[in-house]
C-alpha cells in the first residue's frame, strides 16, 4: 500500500488555496537559478485533481516563460558590463562572437529543445539574451516548448490521472518495478552519455 501519510500530505497541498501560487513562484523561480524542476510539485497535483490539470498546466508554463524572460533579459544587459570582461580576460571573446551566427539560426530551436531535454533553460535562456536572439523568437520558442510539455502532462494526468492514482494504491511491488526500472534507464543513458 502507498504510504498513506505522504498520500495525505501531498493532497493537502493540492488542495490548499495557495498551491496556485506555489507553483507560479517556484516555476518562476526554477527558471532562472532554483535547481528542482516545477514537476515535482505539478505532476502530484495533477494527478491528485485531474480536472485542474490544465490549470495548473497553465499557470506552471507562465511561470517558466516569465522566469525565462528576466535571465533573457539579465543575459541580454549584464553581458556588456559584467561577462564581457571575463571573456575577454580569458581569451574566450572570439569563440563568443564565432557562437553568435549559429545561434542566431539555431537557438530558438535550443531553447525550444530546453523543454524536453536535460539542457537547463536557466542556462539556455540568459544565453540566448546575451547571443542576441530576438526577443519575440526566444518567447516563441519558450511559450511553444513549455506549453507542449506541461499540456501534454496535464492531458495524459486528465485522461488516466484517476488510473494511475488508483495503480500507485495498489501495491508497493509497481512503485519499486518503476523505480527500478528509472534507475537502470538513467544509469544506461548516463553511461551512453559518458
Amino acid at each position: 500500500m502507498l504510504h498513506t501519510p505522504t498520500l495525505s500530505m501531498t493532497r493537502r497541498w493540492a488542495n490548499d488555496p495557495a498551491a496556485h501560487w506555489v507553483l507560479f513562484v517556484w516555476s518562476v523561480l526554477e527558471a532562472i537559478a532554483f535547481p528542482i524542476p516545477p514537476d515535482a510539485f505539478l505532476l502530484p497535483c495533477m494527478l491528485l485533481q485531474p480536472k485542474r490539470s490544465w490549470r495548473l498546466a497553465t499557470i506552471c508554463m507562465v511561470g517558466q516563460c516569465l522566469g525565462g524572460l528576466v535571465g533573457f533579459l539579465l543575459g541580454r544587459y549584464a553581458m556588456p558590463t559584467l561577462i564581457e570582461p571575463y571573456l575577454h580576460a580569458l581569451g574566450w571573446w572570439s569563440t563568443y562572437q564565432a557562437m553568435q551566427v549559429p545561434y542566431q539560426q539555431w537557438g530558438s530551436w535550443l531553447v525550444l529543445s530546453t523543454a524536453f531535454t536535460p539542457l537547463p533553460y536557466k542556462l539556455v535562456a540568459p544565453l540566448s539574451g546575451a547571443a542576441g536572439l530576438s526577443l519575440p523568437i526566444f518567447l516563441l520558442a519558450s511559450v511553444a516548448g513549455h506549453g507542449l510539455r506541461v499540456y501534454l502532462l496535464a492531458f495524459a494526468c486528465n485522461r488516466y490521472g484517476n488510473d494511475v492514482v488508483r495503480w500507485l494504491r495498489g501495491s508497493r511491488r509497481h512503485l519499486l518495478i518503476g523505480a527500478g526500472l528509472a534507475i537502470l534507464v538513467l544509469s544506461g543513458c548516463w553511461l551512453w552519455m559518458k
